[in-house]
């Protein structure tokens, strides 16, 4: 339910990223008691520079940042 709220939310929020809707889904899932983990990786594309992609994991399930990006494609550089 929360990672719902934060998906419905961003559009609304000027320049929300991946790594903003992270940061919030973890904060709100504390304040409920639920421990997850924020995990960065990046990829490199031919011809441009490296991508990053943040997403939240609990439980071992992607709850926020795994539907816009293939998350198998990127290297995880940290956990949070």
């Amino acid at each position: 339910m929360l990672a719902w709220a934060v998906e419905r939310m961003a559009p609304l929020v000027p320049h929300a990223s991946c790594l903003t809707q992270a940061l919030t889904l973890r904060y709100l899932a504390a304040r409920e008691g639920q421990e997850c983990t924020i995990r960065i990786g990046v990829r490199q594309q031919q011809g441009k520079p490296f991508d990053a992609h943040a997403w939240v994991i609990a439980g071992g399930t992607v709850m926020i940042g795994g539907q816009e990006e293939r998350i198998e494609d990127f290297t995880p550089i940290v956990d949070l």
